[in-house]
Order: C-alpha cells, then structure tokens, then sequence
C-alpha cells in the first residue's frame, strides 16, 4: 500500500464519498488526462449516485464551480463518488492537485441529498467532500449554470462556444 503525506485540513477519515458536479462527473464528456486513474478503485464507478447538494449555486467560466448560499432552495446536481477507506488519502491529494485546493478551490464536507432511480430526492444524506469557491472569488465571466447540472449544460450553445483556456493557470 503507498504512503502518502497528511491530507489538509479538512480531513476526516469517516468521509468515503465525493460530491461531483463538473468536469470530475464520470458521465462528463470532457476527456481529462487525470480521469481514468482517479476513478481507479472506485465503488461506484459504473452506477453513478445522483444527489443534490442543497444550498450552492453552480457557476461557470471556462470550468463548473459551487458557491455556498445558504438558501436550501438552492442546489446543484452531481453524483457522489464513493471510495473504501484505503483510498481516500490518496484520491483527496490527487482532488487537491487538479483543484488547486487550498489557493484556488477550497475542499469542504458536505451532506448530498441521494436521488432514486425516477430523481426524486430520498431522506438519505451522504458526507461528501466537495470543491467549491467562495462567491466573491468569481469574476464577471462567470455566469450561473440556471439548469443547475454541468451536464445539461454541455448540451447549450453556451457551453458549445466557451474560451478553451483553464481559467487558472
């Protein structure tokens, strides 16, 4: 088993999930190199948990974020990736990495909401980590995502015709 350096803060070792909601979603058609090995290991690969993340707003520039609201009435849609316990440390140092954390996105744990087969919300909530920015981070580029799923919106004009620079480097 490989040895990894300590995990920044927030870390808690109970946290087996991710909250996905852009380019990490593994119904995302972006082909992104760190892809594949990411979802190496993974107990949900294949059967994705859709879930709504209540009280964020999705964003986007030339990539998808989430704001914190507050307002439950608010939410975004993605998936929770799950992981056992082994992997964590790992696949949150290689999240870190690609997300910039802590400069450019910031890594929080948060509660999803699991949806049912018909996307009804259940009464089940998973711990997840989550990448999100503050909202006050965000440049007049970026514009609210109004169907609240990265994945609808690759289908828009919008999204069609975006800049193809990495809004962070």
């Amino acid at each position: 088993m490989e040895t990894f350096a300590p995990v920044k803060e927030p870390y808690d070792a109970n946290v087996l999930a991710f909250f996905m909601y852009g380019t990490f979603r593994q119904d995302c058609a972006d082909k992104m190199m760190w892809k594949e090995q990411f979802y190496q290991n993974c107990s949900s690969l294949g059967k994705p948990i859709r879930a709504h993340l209540h009280g964020f707003k999705l964003y986007w520039d030339t990539y998808p974020v989430v704001c914190k609201t507050g307002d439950d009435n608010d939410y975004a849609i993605g998936e929770v990736v799950v992981f056992d316990k082994e992997y964590m440390p790992g696949k949150i140092m290689s999240c870190d990495y690609v997300e910039g954390h802590p400069d450019f996105y910031q890594r929080i744990i948060v509660d999803a909401v699991t949806l049912d087969e018909h996307g009804i919300e259940t009464n089940e909530k998973t711990k997840c980590y989550c990448y999100t920015r503050n909202y006050s981070t965000l440049t007049p580029r970026h514009s609210q995502i109004d169907s609240r799923c990265w994945i609808t919106f690759q289908g828009t004009d919008a999204y069609k015709n975006r800049p193809q620079q990495c809004a962070h480097q």
